[in-house]
């Protein structure tokens, strides 16, 4: 890896600046990431109706269905 991490060479920085711009960069992602959730969740109580579900008519499809929700709770 020759000291490289996330492809900073820290040995150019000093480690304690390399690390407050990593920990910067982490919460600039984490706001992002926080700001898209709350997007979603926006737009989905706005547009709550617009979704059109199709019926499960086979009990296998609708446990596998029931599974994967269930997992990504």
């Amino acid at each position: 890896m020759n000291a490289q991490i996330l492809g900073t060479d820290y040995r150019l920085k000093d480690q304690v600046l390399h690390r407050h711009e990593s920990v910067s960069d982490h919460a600039l992602l984490a706001m992002i990431v926080l700001t898209l959730m709350v997007c979603r969740l926006v737009f989905n109580y706005l547009f709550l109706n617009s979704k059109v579900r199709k019926t499960i008519e086979n009990s296998t499809h609708a446990r596998f269905i029931g599974a994967v929700r269930l997992g990504l709770e």
